[in-house]
């Protein structure tokens, strides 16, 4: 079954609206129903893939994951894409410098150990909550590379948080919830935040 919906994240002190969804009356759905159904069948394990970056989104996305599914019938891959390239101060854009190439690896390198300490976190808070976790970490655009994996693992469902780019922005970066609901061959869920929380880091972040 293809579903695609739209989750609001509840912060711990105020209860919000209720998870709202999008999509054909067929198709709606729950991450919770989706649960009971893998649960109840005797199927295998349901396998959730949750994409994530350094914001707030991708925490709400997090604790949705830990909120709605149940441990003993879930498998969890925290993933991760590293642009370290958007990174790139000016001058090393056009290979000015000096030490121009010892920079280059040396962000490469900053970047990649600050993605795994990432993901390393978020598997951690999986793992506290109950959850079997795996994680992948790899270098490209995300609207790429979250699709190469969910072809390569087959999740039943993708879950990450949406950065909510409106106008310009939106036309000129993409919206990399927008391309995975589009392509994604699985069930996909998209986690907001409130416009408050949304410059906040994620949980264990300085």
């Amino acid at each position: 079954m293809l579903a695609i919906w739209v989750a609001t994240s509840e912060p711990s002190v105020k209860r919000e609206n209720p998870v709202s969804r999008t999509g054909s009356r067929q198709n709606e759905t729950s991450l919770n129903q989706l649960c009971t159904n893998q649960r109840d069948t005797n199927l295998a394990t349901m396998k959730i893939l949750l994409a994530i970056d350094e914001s707030a989104f991708s925490d709400a996305a997090i604790q949705t994951v830990i909120r709605q599914s149940r441990p003993e019938s879930a498998e969890v891959r925290v993933f991760h894409a590293v642009e370290w390239i958007d990174a790139l101060p000016m001058s090393l854009r056009f290979g000015e410098g000096p030490t121009y190439d010892k920079d280059i690896l040396s962000l490469r390198d900053k970047s990649f150990q600050e993605g795994e300490q990432l993901v390393a976190r978020a598997a951690q808070q999986l793992q506290t909550a109950g959850f079997r976790t795996s994680t992948t970490l790899v270098d490209g655009d995300p609207r790429h590379t979250i699709l190469d994996c969910a072809t390569e693992w087959l999740p039943d469902l993708i879950v990450m948080g949406s950065h909510g780019r409106k106008g310009l922005d939106r036309f000129l970066l993409g919206s990399v919830s927008e391309t995975i609901m589009r392509h994604a061959a699985c069930s996909v869920e998209i986690v907001r935040v409130p416009s408050s929380t949304a410059g906040k880091p994620l949980a264990g972040q300085d």
